[in-house]
């Protein structure tokens, strides 16, 4: 009789674990995801800030940077933004299909969505300053810096925890 019951707990205890673990790893799978998106847009982002740091001291100077490395951390930007983009409605498609209690926010991926798509921007607003007049180059610098301005408010949101604190580094 004990062996019995010893046996239907065990049953009961594997169906149970069958239920949770999918979740559980499921949730896991995901915070590994975004937290190497994460990874992925802070080197995104110091690339950036070394960009604008060698624009904007070859503007001083009266010269211009490659267009080639633009190009290329333009392209990254678009790529990654892209990809995001696909892993936030993945995994919200995924979570309604599942039908899970889990708590699926995407706030912190869409923020780095918006920044990546900033700073292509300041990057695409480059371009058109070293193909424009000096009459124009005004108004697009104003636009350029309207666009880090929307970078960086993207970016310290992406930095919040759900809570509304800033996350850990």
């Amino acid at each position: 009789m004990k062996t019995v019951m010893h046996a239907g707990r065990l049953a009961l205890l594997l169906v149970l674990i069958g239920l949770v673990a999918p979740s559980g790893i499921a949730l896991a799978g995901e915070r590994q995801k975004n937290t190497e998106v994460l990874l992925q847009y802070e080197l995104l982002k110091a690339r950036m800030t070394e960009m604008m740091d060698k624009i904007r001291t070859a503007r001083l100077a009266g010269h211009t940077v490659d267009r080639k490395p633009r190009l290329d951390l333009r392209k990254d930007l678009l790529d990654f933004c892209f990809g995001v983009r696909k892993d936030i409605q993945a995994q919200g498609s995924a979570a309604h299909l599942k039908k899970t209690s889990a708590h699926h926010d995407p706030s912190n991926l869409i923020a780095i969505t918006y920044a990546c798509e900033a700073m292509e921007k300041m990057l695409e607003v480059e371009y058109d300053l070293q193909q424009s007049s000096l009459q124009t180059a005004d108004n697009l610098r104003k636009i350029q810096e309207r666009y880090e301005d929307i970078w960086k408010l993207a970016d310290s949101t992406a930095r919040m925890s759900p809570e509304g604190h800033e996350a850990s580094k």
